[in-house]
């Protein structure tokens, strides 16, 4: 299928995919496609494989797949870790249009919220070039219990 069956909505994000330097593909243009249209600002891959299969944007498994680590690593898309058991962890990605920020985790709610709070962005940044890093577009959450869970237990 041509990019241009997809109509503007599918250039425009060929161009944001080109802009970064990463070569333009149906995989990565349906990823960007598919966040862009999800009801929710924060989605699983999982969530993200099975919207593309309901969607016009259809792909192989594996190029969908292959075009989220990409994106990521481009910088367009945002990837938040979250705890998901013992000794797992499940990712969440977003859309990279707002500025940084944290996120916040209830593990009694599972309610993901996002934080934008410049002192703590600053510490972080510090700490990492304190050890010589620069900061990756994988984030992790901040997580606890909110108020209205704690309450509960």
């Amino acid at each position: 299928m041509p990019i241009s069956a997809w109509g503007e909505r599918g250039r425009q994000a060929a161009q944001a995919i080109a802009a970064r330097g990463v070569p333009v593909s149906l995989g990565r243009i349906a990823v960007l496609l598919v966040l862009q249209e999800s009801p929710s600002r924060h989605t699983t891959a999982e969530q993200l494989c099975r919207a593309m299969m309901e969607s016009p944007y259809q792909t192989a498994l594996s190029t969908f797949r292959a075009g989220i680590y990409e994106l990521t690593e481009s910088g367009l898309i945002w990837r938040v870790t979250l705890p998901a058991g013992s000794h797992a962890v499940t990712h969440y990605y977003e859309m990279a249009d707002c500025p940084a920020h944290e996120h916040l985790f209830c593990t009694g709610c599972h309610r993901l919220e996002e934080v934008f709070d410049e002192p703590l962005l600053a510490m972080q940044r510090a700490c990492l070039a304190a050890q010589g890093l620069r900061p990756a577009h994988v984030r992790s959450a901040l997580v606890g219990r909110c108020k209205a869970c704690a309450a509960q237990a």
